[in-house]
């Protein structure tokens, strides 16, 4: 049976999405990213499928690199849409947890996501 675990943050930081018709002049968001691990219980991290807290740690010390910040300049080589940053949070927490689904927001407007 997989079971799946999922932490939401949010933060504010600022793109340009070049050529973008409502996205090509420097403004921001205030963004918001879910990520959901999947797996089997496990009796070493009280039956969840990842220990909470650390993955809580790793979501939200990624997340403070590029709050507050220019999205183009911290996240080089990847365009800063919504579908760049969930792949962005991908292809981190992947190197750590079974990656079920990342969701990210646009303020309330716009979402993409991300899954297996």
């Amino acid at each position: 049976m997989i079971y799946t675990l999922g932490y939401t943050r949010r933060f504010p930081a600022s793109h340009v999405l070049q050529d973008h018709a409502f996205c090509g002049k420097l403004h921001g968001h205030s963004w918001r990213v879910r990520v959901i691990v999947r797996g089997d219980p496990d009796p070493e991290t009280h039956n969840l499928v990842a220990n909470d807290i650390d993955f809580f740690d790793r979501l939200n010390a990624l997340t403070e690199e590029i709050a507050n910040r220019h999205l183009n300049d911290m996240l080089p080589g990847i365009i800063p849409s919504a579908q760049g940053v969930a792949g962005w949070y991908w292809e981190r927490l992947s190197l750590h947890y079974r990656i079920d689904e990342v969701t990210v927001w646009q303020d309330d407007l716009q979402a993409s996501l991300r899954r297996e």
